[in-house]
């Protein structure tokens, strides 16, 4: 009987709670790669664009939306990670709302979002949009 390919979700390891008393710089775990150009962000239930990533690190993003979320909400979400050898990838990730507020632009949210889990090829994908952009930042 051949063995079926399993599905389990690769897990990205969560930071360490740190204590409120420190600013969300200090308490953040890696660095933050700031795309140049719009990276969408999808809702994978609606294919909605939720909004657009402001930064991205090993274990989250910064997100710009129109409306708030609501802290500890879970969502499920599509990244535009495509690439010249793969024009249409989007990497599908697991969420947690950490932080929400009104953003710099009037009528815009920022929320803070800790990754939770995604598949293999998708972390894959996710790491690699990371390395283009800590390549792109190093050669500025």
């Amino acid at each position: 009987m051949a063995k079926r390919a399993s599905k389990k979700p690769v897990t990205v390891a969560a930071a360490v709670p740190a204590p409120a008393a420190l600013t969300g710089e200090q308490r953040r775990t890696s660095a933050r790669r700031r795309p140049r150009a719009r990276t969408k962000v999808l809702d994978t239930t609606t294919r909605d664009e939720l909004g657009r990533i402001l930064d991205l690190s090993e274990t989250g993003l910064r997100l710009e939306s129109a409306r708030a979320l609501r802290n500890g909400l879970a969502l499920d979400l599509l990244i535009d990670c495509s690439t010249p050898e793969d024009p249409a990838h989007h990497a599908r990730i697991g969420v947690q709302v950490r932080w929400s507020s009104p953003g710099l632009v009037p009528g815009h949210f920022e929320s803070g979002l800790q990754i939770k889990a995604m598949v293999k090829r998708d972390a894959d994908a996710l790491k690699a949009l990371y390395a283009r952009l800590a390549a792109a930042a190093a050669a500025d």
